[in-house]
């Protein structure tokens, strides 16, 4: 599996921390190319797995280029390997079924990326195409971290409706859970909760306080066969402030 990520935006840098000042920050762009991909395998795992296990090797590929802040451009390589259990349905409206992954990935440039993600998705047999979708993703950095690399929600499938960078340290974790249902026609809909912290450490993140995101979501649907759709979801952000998030599938 590869994705392609083409970067050239003027970018908000608030600095590091859990509970960052909005009015407070630094603009620069950046411009760059960025290939993570990972090559898997089932190969030589006992048959009565089923498939349901896989192991692979991860490569991250990175050329970034910076202009409004004093940094040099950067040439990043990574390379590691990712875990897996796979139960969930095969589409991007999972039903049922759990997906539970670890990866690990050491950068040439002096920092290391963690990353343990869970999944379980749970039927509702009184609602057309309905099922409870529960999430945890927990990201965590060591060594000397880019300034751009610092874990923290992206507010479209983390955080839904959050402004990328407003908090950002060296370990993300986020918990959402999500209720998803058929409504009409191609029209599918969702109500989601997004709870997010980050800080030093996974250590540390006790002392950080919960940033939330509740709201509601419409999902037009592309491709029955894989249930491919374009979602817009808004939220209501700590209580207080109005986001909003639109992507091709789901969220998790």
């Amino acid at each position: 599996m590869a994705y392609l990520y083409l970067d050239s935006w003027a970018t908000k840098y608030f600095g590091v921390g859990n509970d960052l000042d909005e009015d407070e920050y630094s603009t620069y762009t950046l411009k760059g190319v960025r290939l993570p991909f990972a090559l898997g395998t089932d190969a030589f795992l006992p048959s009565s797995w089923n498939g349901l296990f896989r192991y692979a090797a991860e490569f991250d590929l990175e050329y970034a280029k910076f202009q409004g802040m004093d940094i040099k451009d950067a040439k990043r390589f990574g390379a590691g390997y990712n875990l897996t259990y796979n139960s969930a349905e095969r589409n991007e409206w999972s039903r049922r079924g759990s997906f539970v992954q670890f990866k690990h990935i050491f950068y040439n440039s002096g920092f290391v990326r963690k990353i343990f993600d869970t999944r379980t998705y749970i039927p509702l047999s009184f609602l057309p195409e309905g099922a409870i979708a529960l999430g945890s993703f927990l990201e965590d950095l060591d060594g000397d971290v880019p300034f751009d690399r610092l874990a923290k929600p992206d507010g479209i499938m983390q955080l839904r409706g959050w402004e990328e960078g407003l908090m950002a340290d060296k370990t993300f974790w986020v918990l959402q859970a999500e209720l998803r249902t058929h409504l009409f026609w191609r029209i599918k809909g969702a109500l989601f909760y997004d709870a997010g912290k980050v800080a030093n450490s996974v250590k540390e993140l006790n002392d950080s306080r919960w940033h939330r995101a509740i709201g509601a979501g419409a999902r037009f649907l592309v491709n029955k066969k894989t249930k491919s759709h374009v979602r817009a979801d808004f939220s209501i952000v700590d209580g207080k402030d109005f986001g909003m998030a639109i992507k091709i599938n789901e969220a998790f």
